[in-house]
């Protein structure tokens, strides 16, 4: 692409700065500064659907939507009627131009029914849903107002990337391939870090993918239009990795099989290391970034030491395994682990989890 557009607006994983790029955008194209940006990806609408108990969307022959169809009813609609695209091209063109109002309509189809139809409302029900889209990041919200803004931050609704005591780590994946692949690209996380008697750490973050599509597809990164969601979904995914890592780290290498770890610079306080990669239909790949992390990471509390790790989730995913093992001094006896370590033998302690919201963790020792 040779134009820095509003699609390109969410590249940053710390939320404020991407809608303030948003907000940017939408000055420069239709002359307004938004009081503030929200950020909602397909789980979050479905989530909400499924909380209001379904809604009806009118102006599209009154379908209905619920908790279970909603995205397969937005792939539906984003296709093109199949005779159209035997038609001239202006008409496909037409018709191109309004084939994501469907979004629009959908969006106001639950608004009718939060401001007019609020007896068909269970709150409770409705109030978990919007709990859960917020906590598990589907939902992001940035706000000029000082106070609102500080509110939604404050709940770890704002999308900010954390500055925290301790270990750090974050993954992000951006597709930079003009399709869809990403909604059934396979990802885990794999953390492993060990601690030597001084307090000091090496670290290992291993980060694997796979591309379940069966179709057989050239890899062009290019820009080309196919009639159906499905098959927008099976190609090639073109992913540039980002992997956030405490400031003040010292990498000692990164291997994914392919090429040379980038130096992204520093962001929001961290160092950020980058890869691009191709993944095929059927391809699997493996990234590794080793580092000595800064300083000592254990803290002193009392006669007991500690060990925090915080790793935050990307914005719009969903549930990203997440593998970590605490290698701790020899001879140290662990005294407590949360959130329910997997196993704990002798010095090393193993958590078994996922990222549907931020995970933090944590080891005392003696």
């Amino acid at each position: 692409a040779e134009l820095w557009v509003i699609r390109d607006s969410n590249f940053w994983p710390d939320f404020p700065t991407s809608a303030r790029a948003a907000a940017f955008f939408t000055d420069l194209d239709l002359d307004y500064v938004p009081d503030g940006v929200i950020a909602v990806d397909q789980i979050a609408l479905q989530t909400l659907v499924g909380g209001m108990g379904g809604v009806v969307v009118p102006e599209f022959n009154n379908d209905i939507l619920t908790g279970d169809n909603t995205i397969a009813k937005i792939h539906s609609y984003w296709e093109p009627p199949p005779a159209l695209i035997e038609e001239d091209e202006k008409a496909f063109i037409a018709w191109y131009a309004e084939h994501k109002q469907f979004m629009t309509y959908l969006i106001q189809a639950m608004r009718q029914k939060l401001e007019a139809d609020t007896r068909s409302l269970n709150p409770i029900r409705f109030g978990k849903a919007v709990l859960q889209t917020l906590n598990e990041k589907h939902i992001l919200i940035y706000l000029n107002d000082p106070l609102g803004g500080g509110l939604a931050e404050g709940a770890n609704w704002g999308g900010v990337l954390k500055n925290v005591t301790g270990d750090y780590l974050a993954v992000v994946d951006t597709n930079m391939g003009f399709n869809k692949v990403n909604a059934i690209v396979r990802r885990s996380i794999d953390y492993a870090v060990t601690v030597d008697a001084a307090g000091l750490a090496r670290s290992q973050v291993t980060v694997s993918y796979e591309n379940p599509s069966t179709r057989q597809v050239e890899c062009i990164q290019e820009s080309y239009f196919e009639a159906s969601y499905d098959l927008m979904i099976n190609r090639c995914y073109f992913n540039y990795l980002r992997v956030y890592i405490p400031n003040g780290s010292t990498v000692i290498a990164g291997d994914d099989g392919i090429g040379s770890i980038e130096n992204a610079g520093i962001e929001a306080g961290k160092q950020v290391w980058a890869q691009w990669m191709v993944i095929p239909p059927q391809g699997r790949q493996q990234f590794s970034l080793h580092y000595y992390l800064p300083g000592p990471v254990l803290q002193q509390v009392g006669d007991r030491s500690e060990y925090r790790l915080f790793v935050q989730k990307q914005a719009g995913t969903d549930r990203t395994p997440l593998h970590v093992t605490v290698t701790l001094p020899v001879g140290t006896r662990v005294l407590g682990a949360s959130p329910g370590a997997t196993s704990i033998t002798g010095n090393a302690v193993q958590f078994e989890s996922d990222l549907a919201t931020d995970q933090e963790f944590w080891v005392i020792i003696k």
